[in-house]
């Protein structure tokens, strides 16, 4: 009767265990299911959305919004808040890497086409959270969302210079603040009134501001990748730099403590 109660026992102990393993199959998810969801929760593809979907999903704190069309259609009106470059342009996969790459991109053009490839080019270098406008502004237009008035094609006659004339430049002056930014780039629109406080407010420190594309081999001397980026130039030598945009506050509290 022991030997009975014994293999009756161990049957029932192996059921139970199977039981469970079975749950636990069924409650955990495959490796294709996984694999899956971390597809979706981190882009490796660009996205088309909604007009309604794209705007209430950009955050200008944490995105970059791009316009890829051409400077005679930005020219006449855009969504606010963009940067522009234009698809078209035989040096935008080298612009589109000046760009941060932790941000995620909402890319749009006239009708979804171009901006389709764009997206699939900052993917391809590196942009990780990409986000196109299905239908352009055409779409965005026909939900009466706002859009701004250009002001005509965007051009830039921007000054060009040489390595030895910005080093005299660095030299000469105790304190320099430069600021390297391009036409295109919405934050470094937002920087121009900050650059020019700066420059109004404290006279005694040399104000700059260099054109990321007119002049590429001083953008590799000095390694600026991004833009816009600020630096400080102390007594000749780099002190402080930094990639995005800064307020007044911030930037004046920076220099002054450069400023001996």
């Amino acid at each position: 009767m022991k030997f009975l109660s014994v293999f009756i026992l161990i049957p029932a102990f192996l059921s139970c265990n199977a039981q469970e393993d079975s749950k636990k199959m069924e409650s955990s998810p495959s490796s294709e299911q996984s694999n899956k969801s971390l597809v979706v929760d981190s882009v490796v593809s660009p996205l088309n959305l909604t007009a309604s979907e794209f705007r209430d999903g950009f955050d200008p704190k944490n995105a970059i919004l791009l316009d890829v069309r051409t400077p005679q259609e930005t020219g006449v009106s855009f969504i606010e808040g963009a940067s522009f470059i234009n698809l078209y342009d035989e040096n935008f996969v080298s612009k589109i890497n000046s760009m941060d790459k932790s941000k995620a991109v909402y890319v749009y053009c006239k009708g979804g086409g171009r901006s389709s490839k764009a997206a699939d080019l900052l993917v391809q270098n590196g942009f990780s959270k990409v986000y196109n406008l299905k239908g352009g502004i055409i779409s965005w237009e026909n939900n009466n969302y706002q859009t701004v008035q250009g002001n005509g094609a965007i051009e830039s006659v921007e000054k060009k210079w040489s390595l030895d004339e910005f080093s005299e430049f660095v030299v000469n002056n105790k304190l320099v603040l430069v600021q390297y930014k391009t036409a295109w780039c919405a934050p470094c629109k937002r920087m121009e009134p900050v650059m020019d406080s700066i420059s109004s407010s404290h006279p005694k420190v040399a104000v700059e501001k260099v054109d990321f594309d007119a002049n590429k081999e001083l953008i590799q001397d000095q390694t600026v990748k991004s833009v816009p980026t600020t630096v400080i130039y102390s007594n000749g030598k780099e002190v402080w730099r930094q990639i995005g945009f800064i307020d007044y506050k911030e930037l004046e509290a920076k220099l002054l403590s450069w400023k001996k």
